[in-house]
């Protein structure tokens, strides 16, 4: 199977039970997501992906490529024409090991961590709701009290306007602090549900991280860094703001960068470019357009798919914006309002989900 397009195996050789010796050198394969479907032959013993005779494929170039294949491959004999000694094995699982301990230790302590500040959000919303329903309970009290007294007035035949006005000024701070204390427990579940959600993006992270070999990596930025502060201003830079005007917006806040680095695609991106410019003039950059992506709400999740797989072929993004093309822009507006009008719509549409009327 040398020097074909093949991109992917998945489970096609699923079948193959008794496959002793594969070659995919020189093939599209840019990445570690076949190496477990490789796993499961039983009589692989021989793996090419680089070969003197036909040359390399494209996931050789990744970090910790031997590395990775030799210890998920633990029946492998020989790799790329090179046997694999047991030297070779014991280094592999050991290196392994060890990113994986280091990768375990840092989701234990990012869950410690999230436990902690969700018994901490606890608290305080109990510390709330506490002050809240005393200060209840004293108009309830009160509320009864005046209540009663206007009933013993009106069974003797008399009434008093000044007990009806202190009623409805209890009635109302009753209804104050019910109201209080509803939106204590939505913004306490708020809270509690963006901190695991948080948490759990974290977690993937750095699973990514582990199954990917570090091939795939995501920085969080300082605002000391120069990448960072570069970021913030083209970002600001493209901000037009009567493109946000209709909806109340008159200015932007960056308050989080995070650098991706993917050398999958990053290979694929400098072999492109060197397919069209010469890149031993280092003067090619100042030619270069940064362009924006918005994940459009037709596509859940697909920031997290184009950050480990990159884009998708032009042709799929035709049912969700229309047209066959990648949706990048040099406007942060073109990218980011498509999120802004489903969530206003979303919203909107709430009270008629839960059978309001319409305003």
């Amino acid at each position: 199977l040398a020097r074909t397009a093949i991109s992917c195996v998945a489970d096609a050789l699923r079948c193959n039970d008794a496959l002793e010796d594969l070659n995919l050198s020189a093939t599209a394969i840019g990445n570690f997501k076949d190496i477990p479907s490789l796993a499961r032959l039983p009589q692989l013993t021989s793996l090419a992906l680089a070969d003197p005779h036909f040359g390399e494929s494209r996931v050789c170039s990744l970090c910790n490529y031997r590395t990775y294949l030799i210890f998920h491959l633990p029946r492998l004999a020989v790799l790329d024409t090179l046997a694999v000694t047991n030297d070779a094995r014991g280094l592999a699982e050991a290196t392994y090991m060890k990113k994986k301990m280091y990768y375990n230790m840092r989701i234990k302590t990012l869950q410690r961590n999230t436990t902690n500040v969700v018994r901490k959000l606890g608290e305080v919303r109990q510390a709330k709701v506490s002050q809240v329903n005393l200060n209840l309970n004293v108009l309830l009290r009160q509320q009864k009290d005046v209540e009663r007294e206007m009933h013993e007035l009106c069974s003797g035949g008399g009434g008093e306007p000044l007990l009806c006005d202190k009623l409805a000024v209890l009635r109302s701070g009753v209804q104050a602090k019910q109201a209080e204390l509803a939106e204590t427990e939505a913004v306490a579940s708020a809270a509690r549900a963006a901190v695991l959600e948080r948490s759990q993006a974290s977690t993937r992270r750095l699973m990514v991280e582990l199954e990917t070999g570090g091939n795939i990596r995501l920085e969080d930025g300082k605002p000391s860094d120069v990448w960072y502060s570069s970021c913030v201003d083209l970002v600001l830079s493209r901000f037009v703001r009567k493109e946000y005007a209709p909806y109340g917006i008159d200015g932007l806040r960056v308050t989080r960068v995070t650098r991706i680095h993917n050398r999958q695609l990053r290979n694929l991106f400098e072999e492109a470019l060197e397919s069209q410019v010469n890149t031993t003039n280092g003067g090619y950059k100042r030619s270069l357009e940064y362009l924006f992506y918005g994940e459009h709400p037709r596509l859940p999740g697909e920031l997290a798919r184009v950050m480990e797989d990159g884009f998708r072929p032009a042709v799929e993004y035709a049912p969700s914006h229309l047209n066959a093309a990648v949706p990048l822009s040099n406007s942060v507006g073109l990218c980011d309002l498509p999120r802004l009008r489903a969530a206003i719509a979303a919203e909107d549409s709430a009270p008629l989900q839960h059978g309001a009327a319409p305003a």
